[in-house]
């Protein structure tokens, strides 16, 4: 989301810093977390008497709105701490053209 634009490359080198058991825990505790937040919203908006048979009352929609996009935003920061533990880290391209050029004769 654009909101996390600006602040991905920072996430991205605070999360590798961490040790990988770290961050595990940090992208199951976000994706289990965004469900806690889908569904007790709902739930909340359920309860105050935002849903009507004919649909959601005006209010609903902007608190749903926001709800979703909370949840968005903590499965994408879940996925990307996946994501960290998948990517191997990035090797310089030249130190193994410099190895080849080291065994010309």
């Amino acid at each position: 989301p654009f909101l996390l634009r600006r602040r991905v490359r920072g996430l991205a080198e605070r999360l590798k810093g961490r040790p990988r058991s770290t961050t595990v825990v940090l992208s199951v505790a976000g994706f289990f977390g965004s469900l806690a937040v889908l569904v007790g919203g709902l739930w909340t908006v359920q309860l105050a008497n935002g849903l009507e048979p004919s649909g959601l009352k005006p209010w609903a929609w902007a608190v749903v709105g926001v709800i979703g996009l909370v949840f968005v935003m903590m499965q994408t920061l879940a996925a990307m701490a996946l994501v960290m533990l998948a990517v191997p880290e990035t090797v310089n391209p030249r130190s193994s053209s410099d190895s080849r050029e080291a065994k010309k004769p």
